[in-house]
């Protein structure tokens, strides 16, 4: 394996931040989790009681977790733009139009609009009356990091912008070696003016890098973590990232 030095790449300031774990919800149940002192409940769902019902219904468990760590983050009628990432999306709602084309029946209009990466951003806009530029990433296991790449670029010409990461395990039927083993969800807002700086480089790295769980999930171990070291590598098939504070 050849490594060539990092470099700093791009800084943001984190204004503000919300994650959810199954039985892991918020800054100081981060805190514990990141430190071993709170232990993850698995069969425990997200709390998306401040949806308003009508909208809440059209949410399925991946926008149920996103929704979950966005709400108290974006005011009503908020014009700050927001990019959301997933690997997968609505896999519930793809794999039931899947089935249906196999058994050659006519499609869910309701299904197939909710099915589309940008729904559920599309739904939370609707909920909050938010009017700002919504973008709807996939970037394979590097969804933080080119999340924030993005976002980073987005912040050029805006004072914030929210990022939002969010995954859930693929169904038993589509699991390859680089399935989630849990679902999670991560919101950054990022400013140009206030917030805790981090940092992203980036290094070339060969493909013989292991990947033992999502880059949001290892990053927010780390960043939860009141103890945490000040850098934080993350392996990649396509590079290594390393995270400065």
């Amino acid at each position: 394996m050849t490594e060539s030095a990092s470099s700093p790449f791009l800084t943001v300031k984190i204004k503000q931040w919300n994650a959810w774990l199954p039985g892991v919800y918020g800054q100081q149940a981060c805190a514990q989790w990141a430190l071993g002192q709170k232990a993850l409940v698995l069969d425990e769902g997200p709390d998306v009681s401040a949806v308003p019902a009508m909208l809440r219904r059209r949410l399925s468990s991946v926008g149920r977790i996103a929704a979950t760590v966005v709400w108290d983050l974006v005011p009503e009628a908020s014009l700050m733009p927001m990019v959301f990432c997933t690997q997968h999306g609505d896999q519930d709602r793809t794999l039931q139009l899947l089935d249906a084309l196999g058994r050659r029946e006519a499609l869910s209009p309701a299904a197939f609009s909710m099915s589309v990466h940008n729904a559920v951003a599309g739904v939370l806009s609707i909920a909050k009356k938010a009017k700002g530029a919504m973008t709807a990433l996939a970037a394979d296991e590097q969804l933080l990091s080119m999340g924030l790449i993005e976002a980073w670029g987005q912040l050029q010409s805006a004072d914030e912008v929210l990022l939002v990461i969010y995954d859930l395990p693929l169904p038993e039927v589509y699991q390859h070696s680089d399935n989630v083993a849990y679902p999670y969800a991560l919101a950054l807002v990022l400013s140009r003016q206030e917030g805790s700086p981090v940092t992203l480089s980036t290094t070339d790295i060969g493909p013989e890098a292991v990947i033992n769980e999502p880059e949001a999930v290892q990053w927010l171990r780390w960043f939860a973590n009141p103890d945490q070291a000040t850098t934080l590598a993350v392996s990649g098939r396509r590079c290594h990232r390393v995270w400065q504070q």
